[in-house]
């Protein structure tokens, strides 16, 4: 009888321990995160990353300093939803951001981070105490190009 109530109880402890470990996975709170800004072609890609939801959530549009965007198509239906913006090539720097989940504003987790001066599909000019974020998929040599008067850069993407 001794060993049946010990038994007994220590099922439930551990039933007891599973679910607070089910509460501890599940109750972590949203983040929102600044995951990547990108040349594709001409434009920059901007992508933020919205973490740690519930499958059902009401989530809004995203809100920054460039304008809104909606979420992703999968949204109600993952943990993970995507927001992706595309612009002009220039200078970005993403201080703030945010979204609404189930009436609660998250904000940007990472603000600041990624800025820089994006310039895509053209030659890179360096501005004065920016730094240059250049595409990553292309490859920009220079050859020197002599004329009896002067001298050039060329620059050839390969």
């Amino acid at each position: 009888m001794k060993a049946i109530s010990t038994l007994l109880i220590a099922i439930l402890l551990l039933a007891s321990f599973a679910q607070l470990g089910e509460a501890a996975s599940t109750s972590q709170e949203p983040l929102l995160t600044l995951s990547q800004v990108k040349c594709a072609g001409e434009k920059v890609e901007i992508q933020f990353v919205l973490e740690n939801i519930s499958i059902g959530d009401v989530i809004s549009e995203l809100v920054y300093k460039y304008g809104k965007i909606p979420p992703s198509n999968d949204i109600g239906k993952a943990t993970v939803v995507y927001f992706t913006d595309t612009l002009d090539s220039g200078y970005y720097d993403i201080e703030y951001a945010f979204v609404v989940v189930n009436n609660e504003k998250i904000y940007l987790s990472n603000p600041g981070a990624l800025k820089g001066d994006y310039r895509c599909g053209k030659e890179l000019i360096p501005s004065p105490g920016l730094p240059i974020k250049r595409p990553t998929s292309a490859k920009i040599t220079y050859s020197l190009i002599s004329t009896s008067i002067e001298y050039a850069y060329k620059s050839v993407n390969r």
